[in-house]
């Protein structure tokens, strides 16, 4: 198999394609929807030329227009972590500011108080040094570099009668991708997290479930599709580009960054009722992907969804052999990180490049607050007859 390349993963964006605001109404984001060929051999870098009503135009949509879309009911699986007001504005005692976005606590307990985290200025802090926030009578103390990655550290949030959790929500604020070029607003706290968010822990948020509203879910029940959760916590490294993963041009490593999942036992017996009668498992959003192929134990004609807490650092790219999701809705990523590999692994790399032209040149939203696409295989979807 050709070596996957950061140019693969390149593409030119215009500045005012990026959504610095979500649309008004959730559902309103427009969808691009994509048919894929399949079977995609494993060990190729694109799939085969697809048959004639899979290589169609990509057709345009609403979310609020997906539950009728199917021609036949799915299960949809999303993630259900909800997003850590974990963005936290320090100050020395020189009087100095200190930007500190938490990572994960260093053990799974609800109690742990030192935690990993990416620091803005960590280079002029010193071990032992207490950060003041405004408001708390306690001080954050600064532990140590973590020398594995740059600009990451250990710091210790202060013993408190409030839980962590709570604390976070008293004195944090929502931790928003730096590529919005702004600071967090009071409407952030509501749409930056999903209506069905219940599991607090990640510092992202699982980005394709932002478009989904009480009454798009309901609908999709209505019209006979399954819905059921698992829970990744999201990390800052899902937006990490991919130039240390390699060389100056090649892409060699298989595993990205670490995050934490869980899998319910009613997750599992879906999926494997849903393999058994041939219904499509289709995904919502690249972390809830991640999850169900990293806990797949065998092989797609003959395995099953592992329950309980795991790891992930699986690296989804071109060639993948996908084990347990036949469809993916999912925002448009930054260039040259593992989630436009992920995107092209599921689509294929040309049929990939060809949906983003198009969204590009249709005015699409990208991003975290922006739109959305959804890759399937062909024959699932009913081609939609007018463009929203």
């Amino acid at each position: 198999m050709p070596e996957l390349t950061l140019e693969d993963l390149d593409f030119d964006l215009p500045p005012e394609c990026i959504a610095r605001y979500p649309s008004p109404e959730r559902s309103d984001a427009r969808l691009l929807v994509c048919e894929r060929a399949l079977p995609q051999s494993p060990g190729v870098i694109d799939a085969p030329t697809p048959p004639a009503n899979a290589s169609a135009t990509p057709c345009i949509s609403r979310i609020r227009n997906l539950p009728p879309l199917f021609t036949r009911p799915a299960l949809w699986v999303f993630n259900e972590s909800r997003v850590m007001p974990a963005r936290l504005i320090a100050t020395r005692s020189s009087g100095g500011q200190v930007e500190i976005l938490l990572a994960s606590p260093l053990s799974p307990a609800a109690s742990e108080r030192r935690w990993t985290a990416l620091i803005r200025g960590i280079s002029r802090l010193k071990p032992g040094e207490r950060l003041g926030l405004a408001g708390a009578e306690e001080a954050i103390v600064f532990v140590g570099r973590d020398v594995s990655s740059p600009g990451q550290g250990i710091v210790e949030l202060p013993a408190s009668r409030l839980s962590v959790m709570d604390w976070l929500e008293r004195f944090g604020t929502v931790p928003l991708p730096p590529y919005l070029e702004r600071s967090p607003e009071p409407a952030d706290i509501e749409r930056y997290q999903t209506v069905y968010a219940s599991e607090p822990g990640s510092v992202a948020a699982p980005t394709a479930g932002l478009h989904f509203t009480p009454q798009v879910l309901s609908e999709l029940k209505d019209h006979g599709h399954q819905l059921e959760f698992l829970t990744l916590h999201v990390g800052p490294g899902t937006f990490k580009p991919l130039g240390d993963l390699g060389s100056a041009h090649t892409i060699s490593s298989d595993r990205l960054h670490l995050e934490r999942f869980c899998i319910g036992a009613g997750l599992a017996a879906a999926v494997a009722a849903a393999r058994s009668e041939g219904r499509p498992i289709i995904a919502v959003g690249t972390t809830t992907l991640r999850a169900l192929e990293s806990a797949w134990v065998g092989t797609r004609s003959a395995g099953a969804l592992s329950e309980g807490p795991g790891e992930t650092a699986l690296f989804v790219k071109p060639g993948y052999a996908f084990k347990v999701v036949d469809g993916l809705l999912t925002n448009f990523h930054l260039p040259r990180t593992s989630l436009i590999a992920l995107v092209m692994a599921h689509l294929g790399v040309a049929a990939t490049r060809r949906a983003y032209a198009l969204a590009i040149e249709h005015g699409f939203r990208f991003y975290s607050y922006g739109d959305a696409m959804l890759s399937v295989p062909a024959g699932l979807v009913h081609r939609p007859e007018a463009r929203a």
